[in-house]
C-alpha cells in the first residue's frame, strides 16, 4: 500500500499520485527563466513608455533608478499576469515557449490562485527583488527546477511545456531585440519638445526645462521666459557664467535664438555646446517637419561636437550659425586655455528662422 504524503496545504495523497504530480512540472529553468523575462520586460517597457513620454520622468537621473524601474514592472505583472493566466490560461511569454499552466484538474486558474502563484515567484523566487537576496532565491529556484521539483508557488498547480523546438527561442530573440529597438525610440522621442511649431517665449523657456530635466541637466536652474537663467535653489550654486538665450520675436511668435560670450580676461574657456544643443532642441526640433529621427541623424549632432570651430547650418527652415574667435588661447581635451598675454575668446551662436 502506498504510504501517505503531505503536499501542499492541508492536502494528502498517495506516493504514487503525489510522484505523478511532481511529474507536472517544467524541469527546464532556463526556458521558464526567459518565459518570465520577456514578461517583466514587457511590462517595463510600457512603464518606460508612459514615465518618459507623459510623466517625462528619467529614471537615470535618480540614485537607484533602475531598481525603483524594476519595481514597478513586477508591480505591473502583479496587476496583469494573475488576469490574463485566469482568463488567457498564458502570458506571451509562457506562450512563446509553449509552456502551460493549470490547477490539478486541467482548468485554468483562478484570479485568487493565478494572484497567489505570482506573489510567490516575486516573493520566493526574485526574493523580493531585494539585491543580493534576490540572486540567491534565484539560484535555490534554479536548482529545484533542475531536479523537476515543484516550486513553492506550484502548490495544486500543473506546469507543462508544449515542445522545445528552437524556433521558439529564435522568435525571442528577435522579440527581444525588437523590445531594445522600442525603448531606444522611447528614449529619442521621449527628448522631443513637448510644444511644436510656432512657439510663444513662454513655450520656448519650457521645451529647453523640459529637456534640461529629462537629461539631468537642470537640477538647480531654469529658463525663464525672457531668456535668463533662474537659480532654483541660489543658497546651493549659481549660474552667471552660463549665457542667457535671447529671444527674438516678432508678432508674438519665436523666429530666432541668440547665444552669446565674450572672455576677455584670459580665463579658462569651457564648451558650450550643451547650451548650444539645449537651444536646437528647444527651437530647432520644435519645427512641425522635425522629428525624433531626423533630429538624432541631423548634421547638427556633429556640428555641435565641434564647439570652437565656425559652422553653418540649415535644418527644417531654421538656419543653425556658429561664430567663433579666439586668440592666445590652445585648445586641449575640449577646453581653451590661455597661452599668450592677451586672450580673448568671443562665440555667437545664432538661430534664425529663413522662411
Amino acid at each position: 500500500m502506498d504510504r501517505l504524503v503531505i503536499r501542499g496545504r492541508n492536502m494528502w495523497e498517495t506516493e504514487t499520485e503525489y510522484k505523478a504530480l511532481q511529474k507536472e512540472t517544467v524541469a527546464h529553468p532556463w526556458l521558464r527563466f526567459f518565459a518570465r523575462m520577456l514578461d517583466l520586460n514587457l511590462t517595463l517597457v510600457l512603464w518606460k513608455a508612459f514615465s518618459a513620454l507623459l510623466l517625462h520622468y528619467n529614471s537615470s537621473n535618480v540614485f537607484l533608478g533602475s531598481l525603483y524601474d524594476s519595481y514597478i514592472a513586477f508591480f505591473l505583472l502583479l496587476m496583469m499576469e494573475p488576469l490574463l493566466l485566469s482568463t488567457w490560461g498564458t502570458t506571451p511569454g509562457k506562450k512563446l515557449f509553449g509552456l502551460v499552466i493549470r490547477d490539478t484538474s486541467g482548468n485554468k486558474l483562478t484570479y485568487k490562485k493565478a494572484l497567489a502563484r505570482t506573489w510567490g515567484v516575486f516573493g520566493a523566487g526574485y526574493g523580493y527583488n531585494i539585491p543580493i537576496y534576490s540572486l540567491v532565491r534565484l539560484y535555490q529556484s534554479y536548482k529545484q527546477c533542475s531536479i523537476a521539483e515543484p516550486l513553492s508557488w506550484e502548490e495544486d498547480t500543473s506546469y507543462s511545456i508544449k515542445n522545445t523546438k528552437y524556433y521558439r527561442r529564435i522568435i525571442y530573440a528577435n522579440i527581444f531585440l525588437l523590445l531594445i529597438g522600442i525603448a531606444y525610440i522611447i528614449g529619442l522621442q521621449a527628448v522631443m519638445p513637448i510644444h511644436r511649431g510656432e512657439l510663444t517665449s513662454a513655450q520656448y523657456a519650457e521645451n529647453c526645462n523640459t529637456y534640461m530635466k529629462f537629461i539631468g541637466y537642470g537640477t538647480f536652474m531654469k529658463l525663464d521666459d525672457t531668456g535668463n537663467w533662474v537659480d532654483k535653489n541660489p543658497n546651493l550654486l549659481t549660474y552667471s557664467e552660463l549665457p542667457p538665450h535671447k529671444i527674438i520675436v516678432k508678432d508674438g511668435k519665436v523666429i530666432g535664438i541668440e547665444l552669446e560670450v565674450e572672455i576677455k580676461d584670459g580665463d579658462l574657456v569651457s564648451s558650450y555646446q550643451n547650451q548650444q544643443w539645449i537651444a536646437i532642441m528647444g527651437f530647432v526640433a520644435a519645427q512641425r517637419e522635425m522629428n525624433c529621427f531626423r533630429i538624432s541623424a541631423s548634421d547638427l549632432v556633429k556640428a555641435v561636437q565641434k564647439p570652437f570651430e565656425n559652422y553653418t547650418e540649415y535644418e527644417a527652415g531654421i538656419r543653425v550659425k556658429n561664430e567663433i574667435e579666439y586668440t592666445d588661447y590652445s585648445m586641449s581635451e575640449g577646453l581653451l586655455f590661455p597661452t599668450g598675454e592677451n586672450p580673448y575668446f568671443h562665440m555667437r551662436f545664432t538661430l534664425e528662422r529663413m522662411d
